[in-house]
């Protein structure tokens, strides 16, 4: 069955194309204008016949403009400067546009899926959801981002979990975003018994 499905966070197409070979409609965002003028190209059938549109704009808690640091390591291309510089990788700093995510959704509809990766800015998107009486039915995130000075803890892997419980969900799946192994107490990483899910469990008490 054809869905609607936003990527946040186009970047190369790499999700959108799945979705595309699916049969899903897709609506593309990305801040990136090099990504954008490659997606133009490389996706023009699907643009033309309407199953594919791009939004060349950074997800931000207000619309208007701000700076976006582009890396040389694009993936790692962020709102955030200290992320776009992981590794000294740090290219260069343009002026995009911003748009909320909540904006999108009166545009162009809510979505059946929405995949969220925004290196830092994940729980900002999410925030601009809070007050949405229809959501998608299901949201993936990227629960840690963070740049080479910071070191993660459980209050911030768990942030993205915590508004997404404030917008109403209930039901989780923590994936490995290197082996995408589905995680449990059961599953061995990094050499320790992961615990993710216990601190999740207290975290929806």
């Amino acid at each position: 069955m054809s869905e609607m499905i936003y990527d946040i966070g186009f970047h190369r197409g790499e999700d959108t194309k799945t979705y595309l070979d699916l049969g899903h409609r897709v609506i593309a965002v990305d801040a990136d204008p090099k990504n954008i003028e490659w997606a133009r190209h490389e996706f023009k059938n699907q643009i033309s016949e309407g199953q594919l549109t791009l939004v060349h704009a950074a997800i931000s808690d207000s619309d208007g403009q701000s700076d976006f640091h582009v890396s040389r390591s694009t993936v790692w291309s962020s709102m955030k400067s200290g992320i776009a510089d992981r590794l000294s990788s740090a290219d260069r700093t343009i002026q995009v546009a911003t748009r909320r995510l909540d904006g999108l959704f009166q545009q162009f509809g809510v979505p059946y899926y929405c995949k969220i990766d925004i290196e830092g800015y994940d729980a900002i998107c999410l925030k601009t959801l809070v007050g949405q009486t229809v959501l998608p039915l299901f949201i993936s995130v990227e629960s840690e981002c963070l740049d080479d000075s910071e070191k993660g803890d459980g209050d911030i892997a768990l942030e993205t979990l915590h508004r997404l419980v404030d917008l109403g969900y209930n039901r989780f799946k923590l994936v490995d975003q290197a082996s995408l192994r589905v995680l449990s107490n059961d599953v061995i990483y990094d050499d320790r018994p992961i615990g993710w899910f216990a601190k999740i469990r207290q975290s929806l008490n």
